[in-house]
């Protein structure tokens, strides 16, 4: 034992510095965390932020800046039905920005709608969010929809910041499609900018505004991720965009898109354009222009291999656009109910200012042929431009007496007037 008093008490009081209080230092920050950060007030926080119910099955603190959260559910606030479902999130946040790593995360297809809707109108309309830049990474989201194989979406990368004028979100992410599962993941990395720009330079007073600027490269993307942004109208389930989007939304009216679209719609239902129709259709847009919701301009190309179009629609075509029937074909018109087969239908548009300029380009056909039937014309394009107004009562099956802004299509909402 040490007779000096003294040098015992320095030593007792090195101890405690170097040993005892780090340790109790560490029991009292862990015993802080699991007594007032609990799961309950985490899941709290995350659902007030994005305006859902929030389960969290564990939190573990990794170290100071890192938290893994374990069995992550959010459901929906009003109905409680699930919307996304993860493993495992991990957060780190440090002085400059905020990082968060999921592997995996599974979402229905109208509930995918749902969340885009949930992070618009609690992050990029709300700026204080993004108190902090912050990097998603997400290894695999599988979008699942009903009646189709599940999309997945491979190593998107989100980065959302506050910029001088509002926040924006930049993603980027390859898409593994069914279709070339077996050969693997493609290489085409599909590009979405977001940005809210909640004051605008010109004027102090304007309305926020949404910019959208979408390019696919050759990659197709299935339509139905895009309905979120673009309302609740969307195509079935098979129908995939490829090409280019630049749009910009004035927050003051619903779904009212300004702005440029080129690109492709393939596996189209011909049903969903034309309601005497059915086949399956590719519809190209050289240039697709539209002003607050409503289309300015249709160029573009309708192709279709095969199906078949209501004798009224024939009929309707000859008296409200002035095609003509091939020979031979006239027995189509005598039964209103029939069904006439089409082999190819292949018309080249041009739809603005009221009127519309159809061309027939059927590769086997005769000029001007709109359509044919075993190798022979069906009908010819109309000899000169035609009324949009017309041009919608044949696509809609209205008689000439029935007021097509009286009828409620998606067709008619983006349709030049």
């Amino acid at each position: 034992m040490n007779p000096n008093p003294t040098k015992r008490f320095f030593c007792r009081a090195i101890f405690l510095a170097l040993g005892l209080l780090p340790l109790l230092g560490t029991f009292s920050w862990a015993a802080y965390r699991g007594l007032y950060q609990t799961n309950t007030s985490y899941a709290r926080l995350v659902g007030d932020r994005l305006g859902m119910e929030c389960k969290i099955g564990n939190v573990v603190h990794v170290r100071p800046g890192t938290i893994r959260f374990e069995g992550v559910r959010l459901q929906d606030a009003e109905d409680l039905t699930i919307v996304v479902e993860c493993g495992a999130v991990v957060v780190q946040s440090s002085d400059f920005e905020r990082e968060v790593r999921i592997p995996a995360l599974s979402v229905a297809d109208g509930k995918f709608r749902r969340l885009l809707k949930s992070l618009d109108e609690r992050v990029l309309q709300n700026p204080r969010t993004l108190d902090l830049p912050t990097v998603v990474q997400i290894d695999q989201l599988a979008i699942h929809s009903n009646g189709s194989a599940a999309s997945t979406l491979k190593n998107i990368r989100l980065e959302a910041s506050l910029t001088d004028v509002g926040p924006q979100a930049n993603v980027e992410f390859a898409l593994l499609t069914p279709q070339n599962k077996s050969g693997g993941e493609t290489n085409e990395r599909i590009r979405m900018d977001v940005i809210r720009e909640m004051t605008r330079p010109d004027s102090s007073e304007s309305a926020p505004v949404t910019r959208l600027n979408l390019l696919t490269g050759k990659a197709k993307l299935p339509c139905s991720l895009l309905a979120g942004f673009f309302g609740s109208h969307h195509l079935n389930p098979e129908a995939t965009f490829r090409g280019n989007i630049h749009l910009d939304s004035d927050s003051r009216v619903n779904a009212a898109w300004t702005g440029d679209v080129s690109g492709h719609l393939e596996n189209l239902r011909l049903e969903e354009i034309c309601s005497l129709a059915t086949g399956t259709a590719k519809l190209t847009f050289r240039k697709a222009t539209f002003e607050k919701g409503s289309a300015t301009l249709l160029d573009g190309t309708l192709a279709v291999n095969g199906g078949t179009l209501n004798s009224e629609f024939v009929s309707s075509a000859v008296e409200n656009l002035g095609m003509t029937v091939g020979e031979g074909h006239q027995d189509f018109l005598a039964d209103p109910s029939g069904l006439v087969p089409f082999d190819f239908i292949n018309v080249d548009f041009v739809i603005e200012n009221g009127e519309s300029t159809l061309k027939g380009i059927v590769p086997s056909g005769s000029p001007g042929d709109l359509a044919i039937v075993n190798g022979k014309s069906l009908f010819s394009q109309p000899p000169s431009k035609v009324r949009n107004v017309d041009l919608l009562r044949t696509l809609l099956g209205l008689s000439p007496e029935q007021v097509p802004v009286a009828n409620d299509s998606a067709l008619l909402r983006a349709f030049p007037q």
